[in-house]
This record gives C-alpha cells, sequence and structure tokens, in this order.
C-alpha cells in the first residue's frame, strides 16, 4: 500500500493528561479527588463535543473545495473511508451533517460552546435536511435546547416539530408505520432460533414494557447473574409458556393444544446410554429433558428397531390438575430460597425425578420458577446451600 499523506495538525494540538515522569494518565487520575475526576470528566467530554464540531466543519470546507476530487479522485464521503477509516455509514453522515451544519449558524454557534454533544447535532442536521425552511424558522429554539436536553427528549421534540411541520402526512405515517410491522423466527442450522422484526410504536411499547418488567433486576433474586438480554429471552419465553398453560382452547391446524415435543428413549430417560433427548429433532441435555418432564403429557410410543411407530399409547399428565392446585395453594410461588415469583410462573417440580421412581405427589412435589427449576435440575445451590429435598411446611 502507498504511504499515507501526513494529515497530522502542525498547531493547536491539545493532549490530554500526556505521558510524563511524574507517571501515566491512569495514575494522574488515581491521584485526584472524586471532584476533580468529575470535573476531569466533563471538561473531556466537552472537548470532545467540541472536536466533533470542528471535524464537521473541516470536512465541510475540504467538501466545498472539491479536494478530494482534484487530488484522488474520489468523492469526499470515498476519502474519509479510505484516509480516516470511516464507516460508510459514519462517513456519509459526517458529510451530510458537515453540509446541513452550514446552514445553521445558531446551532453551530452554540455547539461552539462544547455543551451541544455530536447526536444531537446529528439529530438537527438531519431534521434540517427534511425540511430547510421550515428549520431555519425555528433554529434559534432548537439551538438552545440542544445544549441541555438528553438525546430521547431531543428527540421527542424533533418529534413534535416534525408532526406539525408534516401534519397532513402524520395519518400516513401512523399508517405506514403500522403496515411496516413484521416477525419472522427461524431456527439455525446450530438448532438456535433467529428472532428479527420491526413492531409499530404502540406493539413495540407494550412488548418493551412488558418484557422489562418481568426482567427487571429490581423483581429478581440478587444474584441473578444472566445479563440483560439473556433476562429479556427468558421472560418472552415465560409469557409465551404462561399463555400456552392457561388457553385451553387454543388448538393447532391439527387440532391439538399447541406444544414442544421432547424424544427420548427409555434408555436415555433412565441414564442407561450417553445418547442425548431431542427437542423437535435437536439435542438438548439432559438436565433440560429433566425439567421439562416434570410436568409434561407423556406418550408412550412402540416402536420396531428401526425406529417405525408400531403403537401409540394415550397420554398422560404427570401432573394431574387437582395436584397442581394443591401445590399453588400450599407454595403459593417458588420455593427457591429468596425468590418471589408467583405461582403462575412457576413449573411443578419432582424433588425425586419419577424417571428415577420417584411418586408424583404433594409430597415429592415443589413449585420453582423456570431459572431455578433449571439450576435446580443442573445442580446449582442457592448462595452455597444446597435446596431442601423436602417439601415446604404447608
Amino acid at each position: 500500500m502507498e504511504d499515507l499523506p501526513d494529515f497530522t495538525p502542525s498547531e493547536d494540538r491539545i493532549e490530554i493528561a500526556p505521558h510524563t515522569e511524574a507517571g501515566d494518565p491512569v495514575a494522574l487520575l488515581a491521584l485526584m479527588s472524586d471532584a476533580e475526576v468529575e470535573q476531569t470528566l466533563l471538561e473531556l467530554k466537552r472537548h470532545l463535543n467540541l472536536t466533533s464540531l470542528r471535524l464537521h466543519q473541516a470536512v465541510a470546507e475540504y467538501d466545498r473545495r472539491r479536494v478530494a476530487e482534484r487530488e484522488y479522485v474520489l468523492t469526499t464521503r470515498q476519502w474519509l473511508r479510505r484516509f480516516c477509516r470511516m464507516s460508510g455509514i459514519a462517513a456519509s453522515r459526517a458529510v451530510a451533517t458537515a453540509n446541513a451544519l452550514e446552514q445553521m449558524p445558531h446551532v453551530a454557534k452554540v455547539a461552539a460552546t462544547g455543551d451541544v454533544p455530536p447526536e444531537a447535532v446529528n439529530r438537527l442536521a438531519a431534521a434540517q435536511r427534511e425540511h430547510p425552511n421550515d428549520f431555519t424558522l425555528h433554529e434559534p429554539v432548537f439551538a438552545d435546547i440542544a445544549s441541555y436536553l438528553g438525546p430521547a427528549d431531543l428527540r421527542i421534540a424533533l418529534s413534535h416539530w416534525r408532526q406539525q411541520v408534516e401534519e397532513h402526512d402524520v395519518d400516513d405515517d401512523i399508517a405506514d408505520r403500522t403496515r411496516r410491522r413484521r416477525l419472522s423466527i427461524t431456527q439455525t442450522f446450530e438448532g438456535l432460533w433467529h428472532v428479527e422484526g420491526l413492531l409499530d410504536p404502540e406493539s413495540g411499547h407494550l412488548l418493551s414494557t412488558t418484557l422489562r418488567a418481568i426482567a427487571d433486576p429490581q423483581n429478581l433474586d440478587p444474584i441473578d447473574d444472566r445479563t440483560h438480554s439473556q433476562r429479556m429471552v427468558d421472560a418472552a419465553v415465560d409469557i409465551s409458556r404462561f399463555w400456552l398453560d392457561h388457553n385451553d382452547g387454543a388448538v393447532s391446524s391439527a387440532g391439538v393444544k399447541p406444544h414442544v415435543t421432547i424424544t427420548v428413549d427409555y434408555d436415555t430417560l433412565t441414564d442407561a446410554t450417553d445418547r442425548l433427548p431431542e427437542l423437535d429433532g435437536t439435542p438438548v441435555a439432559r438436565e433440560t429433558m429433566r425439567r421439562i418432564l416434570c410436568d409434561a403429557g407423556i406418550t408412550r410410543i412402540v416402536s420396531d428397531g428401526e425406529g417405525q411407530p408400531l403403537d401409540v399409547g394415550r397420554t398422560v399428565r404427570t401432573v394431574t390438575p387437582a395436584i397442581r392446585r394443591a401445590l399453588d395453594a400450599r407454595d403459593r410461588g417458588c420455593t427457591w430460597d429468596g425468590c418471589d415469583a408467583p405461582a403462575g410462573w412457576c413449573d411443578a417440580h419432582h424433588i425425586e425425578h419419577w424417571a428415577d421412581g420417584g411418586d408424583t405427589s404433594l409430597a415429592n412435589m415443589r413449585l420453582l420458577c423456570r431459572r431455578h427449576h433449571s439450576a435446580t435440575h443442573e445442580g446449582r445451590t442457592s448462595r452455597g446451600r444446597p435446596m431442601s429435598t423436602d417439601p415446604p411446611d404447608g
């Protein structure tokens, strides 16, 4: 690769906490008081805001002079990708914002104080490009609020402004958002499931509120070590399971209640073989199998040596409705130490699994939420203490 031109500025360079004999920047920060570290953070952020403004102003001037086209036969966007190592999206946004800034003198003046973050400048530039004439009329107000509003509040303010400017188009926009909603769920070759979609504002708000309410760390065990994304997935699964468990009238196209099928032969069930059970054709852990089978409908299928079914017995519940009602009344919720998940979100757990000869009786069962049911079958403990093998006092 040819040598890159030297674009290092020769003056007005700003150095923040340079390496010195007295110590490196991290060491210098360690010597500061809390107030000094806080002030340093604020000053550095203001410096970054101002640097971003200067970058966009330089891009605008560079683009106006058509230097990239003259010297490199490139567009300014291509030059930014090549020499500034920007992504295509970032380079396009930089050029667009730079050109819009030249039409926003009030915004540029306030941004020169360092009080307007780059995100706000980008949002204002996008609004200016969409409605240049209307934006010019309201620019002083936008320049002012951009210096103190957070990202979410600024977005809302611009959204309300757009609704006023585009009043005649609002109904069409709302209908378009609704039409664009979609959701797809497909299984990957690894057996995982890929979920992708786009929700209209109402549906998205409803789903987000529901999932966040369930996944909120304040509602969970203090030692819960799942990531936010993992908690959101588990919340969606809990909602789906709750709907299936409480909608007896729902049936599939085959005329049966929607269900998940796990296939396991007798040897696998009794740990007489190393084979793994299968969930709709995908291998799963034995612990997962035993958790699911704690409370499930069991169908006996007799097969020949090649796996062809010869006889299918009737489906029998491992936990009868009467036992489940008694468990709900006795336990009132998850019995894991410190968990307060309600009974409606819990599974019926066999203390001694029925596959090992345990009885399906009230004395051999307890309620556990999905997270702690999984933990129990995985042999995990509550704060180092094994879970009691005795049913809760009722």
